[in-house]
């Protein structure tokens, strides 16, 4: 795997790896883990059911760890640039910034192709959060794209905002173009039990297609 791919993954993980999520639901929390069988991804309670595409190889937790520690962070700046302003100067103000007493975050699935096409189904307990459940997904958006930027050492810009049904419900729809590598993000977010439920695809332009058609696969789980 090349090192463009493995960053264009990376900007959809580190997240997940710095904050420590797990892949089992937390206990305190209304979320329920998914069932993978046969290629098949079904979530009752996200309402998420999907065939997993031949081209897409299903990440675990071990091997995310493994290509993180295959990136350079030589190449990466202690910037998180959103357009021409500098957010943070250090990796030490992002955290007092994002700094959270009782997170609860964990994935449901991560999954790539060989062309740089990452996609990942997280849910991020609000609990902790200020305002807590009152939390916007507007909001949501703008900080999850911030940290992974951070995380990543990337810089980034937010492009155009929407909503998007998908399986029947209303989804807040973003995008992220990251500069360096030329790749982008679409965060697809709703709130249910005062839980974000957060699509995450990570695609460069020859992919865009790809991840319409993805969408449009995703069905009700009842």
């Amino acid at each position: 795997m090349t090192k463009k791919i493995i960053a264009v993954i990376l900007t959809a993980i580190l997240l997940l790896l710095a904050v420590g999520c797990s892949n089992s639901a937390p206990k305190s929390t209304t979320i329920k883990e998914a069932l993978i069988k046969d290629g098949t991804f079904v979530n009752d309670w996200a309402d998420l059911k999907f065939s997993i595409p031949d081209t897409y190889t299903v990440l675990t937790t071990e091997q995310m760890k493994e290509m993180a520690e295959t990136s350079d962070d030589e190449e990466k700046s202690d910037q998180a640039v959103k357009g021409d302003e500098i957010l943070y100067n250090s990796r030490s103000e992002q955290a007092k910034e994002y700094e959270i007493k009782d997170l609860k975050m964990f994935y449901d699935i991560n999954m790539y192709t060989e062309n740089g096409t990452s996609i990942t189904i997280m849910y991020e307990s609000l609990t902790g959060f200020e305002g807590g459940s009152n939390m916007k997904v507007e909001k949501y958006y703008e900080m999850s794209a911030a940290r992974s930027a951070i995380l990543s050492g990337l810089s980034y810009t937010l492009l155009g905002t929407s909503t998007q049904t998908i399986a029947g419900h209303e989804y807040y729809m973003g995008s992220v173009r990251f500069k360096e590598n030329n790749t982008y993000q679409n965060y697809y977010v709703r709130k249910q039990d005062g839980v974000m439920i957060c699509i995450v695809i990570t695609f460069n332009d020859d992919s865009s297609s790809e991840v319409r058609n993805f969408i449009n696969t995703i069905e009700s789980a009842h």
